[in-house]
């Protein structure tokens, strides 16, 4: 008898693609760090990120950006797909 992965045992993984921009001016913050979890990436150029093997169901993405307050959002995700999360910075 095999065991399953713990992952595959509780729904599986996702992605969450977003983007992280300042709450005023709507410009694209590059180099944003965004986590969830113990996952973490840095925003692109464009303020683009993507975030793969998230577990499936509710969770807390939190982006931060120097001279930014970080921001923390719940985000719903299904296994074997994307979820979206547009994430607005506003100044310390």
């Amino acid at each position: 008898l095999l065991a399953a992965p713990l992952t595959a045992q509780t729904g599986g993984t996702g992605t969450i693609t977003g983007r992280v921009f300042d709450a005023t001016t709507k410009v694209s913050l590059n180099a944003a760090e965004v986590s969830v979890g113990d996952a973490r990436t840095t925003t692109a150029r464009d303020g683009t990120f993507t975030l793969r093997g998230v577990p499936a169901g509710a969770q807390e993405i939190r982006a931060s950006y120097l001279g930014y307050e970080a921001q923390a959002i719940t985000v719903e995700v299904t296994a074997g797909a994307a979820a979206t999360a547009d994430i607005a910075l506003g100044g310390e």
